[in-house]
């Protein structure tokens, strides 16, 4: 297949087969339940995960049956007003029947259920979720006896209509919220939709102690560096009075480039209380030196690899946990991977139209293909485990 990317170049997408299976697995909690010493927190970008319906005040007719689109004039004049070529080609021809999403659901599944040392992660945060609705299916038909019992999402006011999840093995606490990233006058200057997603802000009853989870989707690399700050700065804040060990998961969307770098100026100033480690740049030190080989990175774009997804552990909020609870939790750096199978992988070519020069990129992360009904997303997702002390 050959489109046009956002950047003007010409692609051609070479895809193997994969094969999948389903199975019942509710290993982790019931080990946890029975004396387990750690738990498992995971991070995913779903990458357009729709259901088939129209949700009412959202862009989303791309993703909905051909049948339907053809039908409807509405959605024709939206599409055709798209200036880029490939989400125009995507907004009037994609086939977003119940069929492929359920292929997407199933596919993602299978890369969720191998998570953590070949199972599927106690809490996961999921990202571009475009409602409830969606995430219940995907619990329910692609990881079906997994032990996934509660479905955490809040609707927030992107207009695409995607949001933020958390699948969790552990009950809620307490009411779930979110904290509003509000970007101002800080809107890209370009024809695209605002994203204004919210930090979803959940707490997880483990038994003896909780666990707080904040799920992010920060505004991507289309928006101005300050949107990013914003974002860093809403979490610094939501953290302030933290009462329970805390982790900050997400696609932050954050270049080592931007400036003003939010993490640097927000997450990662050690002189404040609100400290968060990186769990990446913690396993990449000594003595873990097994995890610097290879790519490092989630995202793959024009032949470099950036780490946009993370796991953050609010420091403090760790030792808090040990004096106040009779369990302690401890996040085990070493433990800390980025998910990157074979299965999930694929070769891209990408050829330059006005050099008509091609260039191959070697096991970049495998999008969902509808036509195929291969493919996962194109980030790759990160999972950190915990001990319970």
């Amino acid at each position: 297949m050959k489109f046009v990317s956002a950047n003007g170049l010409a692609f051609v997408v070479m895809i193997s087969s994969l094969t999948f299976s389903l199975s019942s697995n509710s290993q982790v909690i019931n080990e946890y339940k029975t004396g387990k010493k750690t738990i498992s927190v995971a991070s995913y970008n779903a990458e357009n995960l729709f259901d088939d319906k129209h949700d009412e005040g959202k862009n989303d007719w791309t993703y909905l049956p051909l049948k339907e689109k053809r039908k409807s004039p509405k959605v024709k004049k939206y599409c055709e007003k798209l200036r880029n070529y490939y989400y125009r080609f995507n907004c009037l021809n994609l086939d977003w029947s119940r069929e492929n999403l359920e292929r997407k659901l199933r596919n993602l599944g299978r890369v969720i259920k191998g998570m953590d040392q070949g199972s599927s992660p106690d809490i996961i945060v999921l990202q571009e979720v475009e409602n409830y609705r969606v995430l219940k299916m995907l619990r329910d038909v692609a990881l079906k006896g997994e032990g996934y019992k509660e479905i955490v999402l809040i609707e927030g006011p992107d207009s695409r209509g995607i949001d933020v999840g958390i699948l969790s093995k552990f009950p809620l606490a307490k009411k779930a919220k979110i904290h509003h990233v509000d970007l101002g006058p800080h809107f890209p200057r370009r024809p695209i939709a605002p994203e204004t997603r919210p930090i979803l802000d959940a707490t997880f009853d483990l038994g003896k102690t909780k666990l707080r989870v904040l799920g992010n989707h920060w505004p991507s690399q289309s928006h101005d560096d300050e949107t990013r700050e914003i974002a860093a700065r809403t979490l610094y804040d939501a953290v302030k009075y933290s009462r329970y060990p805390t982790v900050a998961l997400g696609d932050f969307n954050t270049y080592p480039s931007d400036r003003p770098h939010g993490i640097n100026l927000w997450l990662h100033d050690q002189s404040s209380s609100r400290f968060f480690f990186d769990s990446e740049r913690e396993a990449y030190r000594e003595p873990y030196p097994l995890l610097k080989s290879g790519n490092r990175g989630t995202h793959h774009y024009q032949g470099k690899w950036t780490s946009l997804d993370k796991v953050f552990v609010l420091e403090n909020s760790f030792k808090r946990a040990c004096a106040k609870y009779s369990t302690c939790l401890r996040p085990v750096w070493s433990s800390f991977q980025i998910v990157k199978k074979s299965f999930m992988l694929h070769d891209v070519t990408f050829r330059d139209p006005e050099t008509g020069d091609e260039v191959t990129y070697y096991d970049v992360p495998k999008r969902f293909d509808a036509e195929s009904g291969e493919g996962y997303s194109d980030h790759l997702p990160v999972v950190l485990r915990i001990e319970v002390k």
